[in-house]
């Protein structure tokens, strides 16, 4: 099927725009594109006035369905997985299938990819939902594209201890650390009686520096957490924070868009974005407080671990 014939189905000049990035990008297996490369594609597909095409207009109302990509000279665009999904349930509404598009074929991983949640639950802090927190990450994980290369491991209870124990043994790429943070950026693992042992900012940043040829991405789905994010940044490529309080189903529904992101071959900074921008659409209050650090010289638009 031709990319005239393709945007027969759509209805509007936003549309056509989304169309292109599916054909294009998606289907294809092109590099994101411009908006001058969309407006290419739309006059050579035919498209009444394309030259006159605001695509940036189009595109940025196109909300949670497409992504950007920013650089000095121009912003490249691209469809998120709900974008796709969107624009694959529309093609079978109007056409009834989706069409065979030709081009590259489905993306695939030979990588394999550890990841490792670490539960953090002192017996005498507040109760926080870290077994749904779980089981909505592993649901995320096991429907994106490369579920069969991101394996999800986790260890509970874990003491200070622990941490080299579960590290030397699983050697991740990945480790998210979900529990209890302090105002002084402090994090709660557990000591021997199950009580709240804090860990200071530097002491973690200092025990994950010892892992940094492995470990490409740190969670720390703690209140607080930032500046320990900060200076464990140092030394990972990606590390992500938090910068305040912040409810559990936010920090739930945040970290499993996150990984669905990651499973479906993303950036990091498209994963973060995502999972941002799903708290917003969900009206869960915190967005503003999830911060991503990145290793100097490291771009996180350019981490992609699948």
């Amino acid at each position: 099927m031709t990319l005239i014939e393709f945007l027969k189905s759509s209805r509007s000049n936003v549309e056509r725009c989304q169309y292109v990035l599916y054909y294009k990008v998606h289907a294809k297996g092109m590099h994101p594109l411009s908006s001058g490369e969309i407006r290419e594609h739309l006059s050579q597909a035919r498209t009444p006035k394309a030259n006159s095409i605001n695509v940036s207009d189009c595109l940025g109302k196109s909300g949670h369905f497409v992504d950007f990509s920013t650089t000095k000279n121009s912003r490249t665009w691209s469809l998120t997985a709900s974008g796709i999904k969107e624009m694959e349930s529309r093609l079978i509404s109007r056409i009834g299938s989706i069409p065979h598009l030709g081009g590259a074929p489905k993306k695939s991983s030979t990588k394999s990819i550890d990841m490792l949640f670490l539960g953090l639950g002192p017996l005498n802090e507040d109760r926080l939902r870290l077994d749904e927190e779980t089981r909505e990450i592993e649901n995320k994980i096991r429907t994106s594209e490369f579920r069969a290369n991101l394996n999800f491991k986790s260890k509970w209870a874990v003491r200070p201890a622990d941490l080299f124990q579960y590290l030397n043994e699983i050697n991740p790429q990945i480790v998210h650390l979900s529990g209890h943070g302090a105002p002084n950026g402090g994090i709660a693992f557990e000591d021997a009686a199950g009580n709240s042992k804090l860990v200071s900012p530097k002491a973690l940043a200092d025990a994950f520096e010892t892992m940094k040829d492995n470990i490409r991405i740190i969670f720390l789905n703690s209140c607080y957490s930032d500046m320990a994010a900060k200076e464990i940044s140092k030394a990972i490529d990606c590390v992500v924070g938090i910068s305040g309080e912040i409810d559990d189903s936010s920090a739930i529904a945040f970290s499993a868009s996150f990984y669905s992101a990651i499973g479906f071959g993303h950036s990091v900074q498209r994963a973060f974005r995502e999972a941002r921008s799903t708290l917003v659409m969900e009206g869960l209050p915190g967005d503003h407080l999830l911060q991503l650090f990145s290793r100097p010289s490291v771009d996180s638009d350019n981490v992609v671990l699948l």
